[in-house]
């Protein structure tokens, strides 16, 4: 069946059909994201100049005389509304500079580096931070323009206690980044790259995301990842001020990120150099050309396998390789070669979640890897579906907020319980968000409604399908932990002992494992960049490698 026109679709829209429009934001986002992308800087400014976009378009709708021209109408809505934009964001970078003292003007126009780019940045951060009378103060005064007496009958405060919140607010702001503007001249930034296996507790107000997002947090542990030092030793190297990298120490020995050894100072997790993190970067893509290589050679009897399942009926393999390649067959094979005691228990925080950390300073120029990008809401039990999607760098896609009442939402659509109201009955405690999750997986193409009747719309794997894929999913699993995976775990625990992360101990035998998910992730790339999984487009729809599962079916048993 071919597609409604654009002209259709507006003289939908134009008339109350909110899923016509919706089919006119799917069919245009990619434009719209693009046009705002050239004059934003920032993924997430862009995604919000582009919904600006769209709800002014929606809203102008009746006045658009042409419906067949409406692509190029929305092109005009959107470079506006992104200018508009662009001018906020060059009037906040004013605002900030002219009580930061950071040059944050300076880091706009271009011609600063990294270092410049992230005190300006480390600036908003810290407004953020602030409790929310004061943040609101300091946003009315210095970045909307707003007289103190206007703000004080705005907020319905005096002007005396108007004066004194700014006071305050300034004070906290410019503590929390005097000592990057220093060392952010002193050379190019040492930035770590951070990433945590394991659990954390998102409502402790200094859990490990919040502390490491600082630029002199992360310097600290840089300059302390092989050899302890004194805190005159990281005042000199760091140009900070003392009292600044003093409680930064302390804070991070809270947390158990950084341990004290007399008086010197150390970081208790691996946090690479840049030259130890390049010298494994290009052995991870050697052993990730290898693994591709095992990949290539299984995927004719993958497709063969498949097509033997009751799910190729409908779905063609081109639909399905990417979850089968990029998900089950990799979350196997990384599975199939970790033994047991490279799953020790992560160590307790202060923040009363337990994992381990891990980073590496970023190198300037260099492609991040790619992982196996899975994110999905499993199955609790029998009754549920579980559901996910591929995601990685490199390949960007919608996100579609994962939560659990949709795997039992799904359960009962695949049962045939397929209208809203009946599916909001069984769903009890949770039957207002019926009509929400309805409203949204059909906009997105993820359910259909015929006539009011639900159907789900993405491939679901059931266990007459993982009968058929399983002993071709598990050889190709097992030849590239053979291979590629088990010289890749062994060689790089040998590489970073030999240059002086020995000390670390059991905390390195988690590299293996993250090693091998960047293998693995990289050889979906090579596979890809080969031609031999197909692109998706970009940025990639919700659906793209979005799949379903029944409860309990052995390839999900990651």
């Amino acid at each position: 069946m071919s597609s409604p026109s654009d002209e259709a679709l507006v003289r939908r829209a134009a008339g109350g059909d909110v899923q016509a429009f919706d089919g006119l934001v799917r069919r245009y986002r990619g434009v719209v994201l693009r046009i705002a992308a050239e004059r934003l800087p920032g993924r997430e400014p862009a995604e919000d100049a582009a919904q600006e976009a769209f709800l002014e378009a929606y809203a102008a709708l009746p006045s658009l005389r042409d419906p067949a021209r409406f692509e190029g109408w929305l092109a005009v809505i959107a470079r506006r509304v992104a200018g508009r934009a662009a001018q906020r964001h060059a009037t906040r970078d004013r605002a900030l500079e002219e009580w930061t003292g950071c040059g944050t003007r300076a880091v706009t126009s271009g011609s600063v580096g990294p270092a410049q780019a992230r005190v300006a940045e480390r600036v908003r951060e810290a407004i953020e931070e602030l409790s929310e009378r004061h943040h609101r103060v300091l946003t009315l005064h210095h970045l909307e323009g707003r007289e103190v007496a206007e703000i004080g009958r705005t907020l319905g405060l005096p002007t005396g206690t108007v004066k004194r919140i700014l006071f305050e607010a300034r004070q906290q702001v410019r503590e929390e980044v005097s000592a990057m503007c220093v060392f952010a001249q002193s050379g190019p930034a040492k930035e770590l790259t951070h990433w945590i296996d394991g659990g954390y507790d998102s409502r402790h107000p200094r859990n490990v995301f919040t502390l490491m997002g600082g630029l002199l947090a992360q310097r600290t542990c840089l300059a302390t990842n092989k050899r302890p030092k004194t805190l005159d030793q990281l005042v000199q190297e760091l140009r900070a001020d003392e009292e600044y990298v003093n409680e930064t120490l302390q804070l991070l020995l809270d947390e158990g990120t950084m341990i004290r050894e007399g008086d010197t100072y150390r970081a208790n997790f691996p946090a690479l150099a840049a030259e130890d993190w390049q010298a494994l970067t290009g052995q991870v893509r050697t052993w990730a050309r290898a693994a591709a290589d095992e990949l290539s050679r299984h995927l004719p009897p993958l497709q063969a396998a498949y097509e033997r399942a009751p799910m190729s009926r409908r779905w063609p393999w081109e639909t399905v390789i990417w979850p089968v390649v990029a998900i089950f067959t990799a979350n196997l094979a990384v599975r199939r070669v970790v033994a047991a005691e490279e799953r020790p228990d992560p160590p307790p925080r202060a923040s009363g979640a337990q994992y381990w950390l891990h980073g590496h300073e970023t190198v300037e120029g260099e492609e991040p890897f790619w992982v196996t990008g899975f994110s999905c809401c499993p199955p609790v039990d029998a009754d549920h579906i579980g559901y996910g999607a591929f995601s990685t760098y490199g390949l960007e896609r919608k996100w579609i907020p994962f939560r659990n009442v949709v795997t039992r939402f799904l359960a009962l659509v695949d049962g045939g319980v397929r209208s809203v109201p009946a599916i909001a009955e069984r769903l009890e405690d949770d039957r207002d968000e019926a009509e929400g999750i309805a409203a949204q997986w059909v906009s997105e193409g993820l359910l259909t409604n015929g006539d009011g009747q639900l159907g789900i719309n993405f491939p679901l794997f059931r266990h007459e399908d993982d009968d058929a894929l399983l002993s071709a999913t598990t050889a190709a699993a097992e030849a590239m932990a053979e291979g590629a995976l088990r010289q890749a775990g062994a060689a790089a625990v040998e590489e970073l002992r030999a240059r002086g992360y020995a000390h670390l101990g059991e905390q390195l035998s988690r590299w293996p494992h993250f090693l091998r998910g960047s293998v693995c992730g990289e050889a979906v790339h090579c596979l890809y960049g080969d031609g031999a999984l197909p692109a998706p487009p970009q940025p990639a729809p919700v659906t793209w490698a979005f799949f379903g599962w029944e409860y309990g079916i052995a390839l999900t048993r990651w």
